[in-house]
């Protein structure tokens, strides 16, 4: 079954998830009474879609799709079962994808697949001893479970991935799907923290043999897409910035917005450093407000606060105070 909402929702959270700038450029001014002002649109990061306790810090992951020999037979008839081999990508792809922020410790146990008991009606849930044992184990504070994995690799010839071949009518097969559990549990409450079953595809032309590996390739991006549940979510947001100041060092301000606008942050940093100096205290002000965003464009947070703090600390910058509540926030999950 092609899961279209599923597919849509995992696009746009990869799209989300992405953890490059985007558009790190002044684009437009406007005036505050007679100060000029610009902003900078930039990606910033945000709360993830599934957003966990402070206490977790380690997640252990097992894959529990593995079938016991008797039960094999009895669900698909066969003893070479291709999901067992593509199942281990699921958890493949999720470690991969999660190690880009270090907010978290994933790993795989050295024991981490367990046969899972299915009957007519289903799969039997995982027992609580058995999540408590692991996690006690592998000092983890919570357990990821791949806890259903199936694809329609019976309708296609598989050999290490996938060839295409045609089914028992005749027909080529133009997909391959993907259906699946994962449940993410903390061991200490006995709580279920987050559970995600769907279907995920990928569609070839008709008449197009499948590909090699692609039971892999769509394993692989169904870990990868759960892994964005938990990563940051990226959103463009605009930062103002100040054009001009006051006095004698009004074109000083005018030539590093100048600089700022057209991407020459370096420039930019010098001119504001000097104006952070200046006796006037609006001025000063604005510099180092001015130098709390030009930090956050060239990727140094930390040093975005200090000047956000310096900006309203030292020098009542209202515009500062408000910054460093966001820079605060955007650390937060960098």
């Amino acid at each position: 079954m092609f899961n279209l909402t599923y597919l849509v929702a995992c696009e746009t959270l990869k799209t989300k998830c992405m953890k490059t700038f985007v558009g790190v450029i002044v684009i437009g001014f406007f005036l505050v009474g007679c100060t000029q002002m610009g902003y900078v649109q930039l990606s910033s990061p945000g709360a993830p879609a599934v957003l966990l306790s402070d206490s977790i810090q380690t997640i252990a992951i097992i894959n529990r799709t593995f079938l016991g020999q008797e039960t094999q037979y009895a669900v698909n008839g066969k003893k070479d079962n291709p999901d067992h081999f593509a199942s281990d990508s699921c958890i493949k792809g999720f470690v991969e994808n999660m190690q880009s922020w270090s907010r978290f410790d994933v790993f795989v146990p050295e024991r981490n697949h367990y046969v899972d008991t299915v009957t007519k009606k289903g799969a039997i849930v995982t027992d609580w001893s058995l999540i408590r044992d692991i996690c006690a184990i592998n000092k983890a504070d919570a357990l990821l479970v791949l806890e259903t994995f199936n694809s329609n690799s019976d309708s296609i010839s598989v050999s290490n991935g996938i060839s295409g071949d045609k089914t028992k009518k005749g027909r080529i097969p133009d997909r391959v799907s993907v259906r699946f559990t994962w449940k993410l549990y903390d061991p200490f409450k006995e709580k279920t923290i987050n559970e995600c079953s769907g279907s995920y595809s990928l569609i070839y032309n008709n008449g197009v043999l499948v590909p090699p590996a692609s039971l892999v390739q769509t394993s692989y991006a169904v870990g990868q897409f759960y892994a964005y549940q938990l990563l940051p979510l990226y959103d463009k947001v605009k930062r103002q910035l100040y054009g001009t100041g006051e006095g004698k060092n009004n074109l000083l301000f005018k030539e590093a917005f100048k600089s700022a606008k057209s991407a020459h942050w370096e420039d930019a940093v010098e001119k504001w450093k000097q104006l952070s100096a200046d006796g006037n205290s609006t001025n000063a002000g604005r510099a180092c407000y001015n130098l709390a965003v030009a930090s956050e464009v060239l990727g140094k947070s930390d040093m975005a606060l200090i000047w956000a703090k310096k900006s309203y600390k030292d020098h009542a910058n209202q515009l500062g105070l408000q910054y460093a509540n966001d820079i605060q926030y955007r650390m937060k999950y960098e």
